[in-house]
């Protein structure tokens, strides 16, 4: 489940998972709750706020500061960045 890779073995009698970030079980069916701030980083200086579902990352002490821009480096492995005010963003799962 949730794109986990999992194998039989034993002719049948056992299979093993490995399971995407986030997910744990025997068949990777469980959302285990990942401590995003732990396993990814926000840019130098930047502050990292750990969500249940996401991280967000703020630019302390700025709020008129020029806009961050979103792009494919902001977010690690297969996140997608969402800007979230002119000094924030957050980092989803997809």
């Amino acid at each position: 489940m949730h794109g986990g890779n999992c194998s039989s073995c034993f002719g049948g009698t056992d299979t093993v998972c490995a399971c995407p970030a986030g997910y744990d079980g025997k068949f990777c069916e469980n959302h285990a709750a990942i401590q995003w701030c732990e396993v990814a980083s926000c840019p130098a200086g930047w502050t990292c706020d750990d969500q249940l579902t996401h991280f967000l990352c703020i630019e302390p002490g700025t709020r008129t500061g020029s806009a961050y821009q979103c792009s494919s480096a902001s977010c690690p492995n297969d996140m997608y960045c969402k800007e979230e005010g002119r000094a924030s963003f957050s980092c989803w799962s997809r």
